[in-house]
């Protein structure tokens, strides 16, 4: 998993079970924690609504936790997705490691 969130550059998330759910627990605290340089998280589905509005009315998240993610029903919608991402990303000055890759949030 860990490898996954690491050389990913975008998550689109599936209806799956409990690795799913895990998968993107992890994805979606580490792009809180770095926020602004996160990789782009994608939920695939209507169904993710429900689940996120149970998060929302009975944990602690925040705003900056529900922005992290877009909630999609179709291909046309992930793509457009991603492409609002990368213009956010091409806005940012992201630094560069020693060796000349860029700087992973996910690197773990």
């Amino acid at each position: 998993m860990f490898k996954l969130l690491e050389y990913g550059d975008v998550f689109v998330i599936f209806k799956g079970g409990s690795g799913t759910v895990s998968e993107f627990g992890t994805a979606w605290v580490l792009a809180k924690l770095y926020f602004g340089h996160h990789k782009p998280i994608i939920l695939y589905g209507r169904f993710w609504a429900e689940i996120l509005d149970v998060f929302r009315k009975n944990m602690n998240i925040d705003s900056t936790e529900m922005s992290v993610f877009e909630i999609c029903s179709t291909k046309d919608e992930v793509l457009s997705a991603i492409d609002r991402f990368e213009n956010k990303i091409s806005q940012r000055d992201h630094s560069e490691d020693g060796d000349g890759s860029m700087d992973s949030a996910f690197k773990v």
